[in-house]
């Protein structure tokens, strides 16, 4: 069992430049394993830069105080780039 709560940022326009932006950060308490507490961390922005034509960056961060396997990282992120076109 664990506790958990979340925090949501939304943004929306769509007249140019149409722009999504959405970040989510959720966090977990262990009930059962007390002192173990995670974080999940995401965000993704996209925007039009010509119409049709739109960039996005998404990232995310992941936190575990107390990781299941001995020795592993308590943290994992990671970021990616995209161009895109709309029809």
């Amino acid at each position: 069992p664990e506790l958990t709560g979340s925090l949501q940022y939304d943004k929306f326009s769509y007249d140019f430049p149409k722009v999504d932006i959405q970040i989510t950060l959720t966090a977990y308490e262990g009930l059962k394993d007390f002192g173990r507490t995670r974080f999940e961390f995401n965000a993704s922005l996209k925007r039009e830069v010509l119409k049709d034509f739109n960039l996005t960056l998404k990232g995310y961060e992941s936190y575990d105080s107390k990781p299941p396997t001995e020795g592993s990282l308590k943290n994992d992120f990671g970021m990616s780039f995209a161009l895109g076109w709309t029809y």
